[in-house]
């Protein structure tokens, strides 16, 4: 991987315009790495809390972690919200414009 490789630059002393590339990449690569390493802990948390949270999502709607995480953020403490089915895909009734009105 390019990040890791960057990461293992040596810096040297500040002479040259490649010298301070180098530096800069290793920076960059170094932080990369770490927030790369901190992302998939998040991700292993998140997949933890919907596995406990909504197991239902995941098994009966065949839906991926992602997509349940959004709906139990979207729906906070109120799993009633969630509803499935023709009659949440009708638009409410204080539409805001009528179709077919260019």
């Amino acid at each position: 991987m390019i990040a890791q490789h960057c990461a293992a630059l040596r810096p040297r002393a500040l002479e040259t315009p490649d010298h301070s590339i180098r530096r800069t990449l290793r920076s960059f690569a170094r932080r990369w790495l770490a927030l790369d390493e901190k992302i998939e802990d998040l991700v292993a948390i998140i997949e933890q809390l919907v596995l406990k949270l909504a197991p239902r999502l995941l098994d009966d709607f065949r839906i991926g972690v992602d997509a349940a995480s959004e709906i139990l953020f979207v729906t906070g403490d109120k799993p009633e919200w969630i509803t499935f089915g023709a009659a949440s895909a009708s638009p409410p009734r204080s539409f805001p414009f009528r179709p077919g009105r260019g």
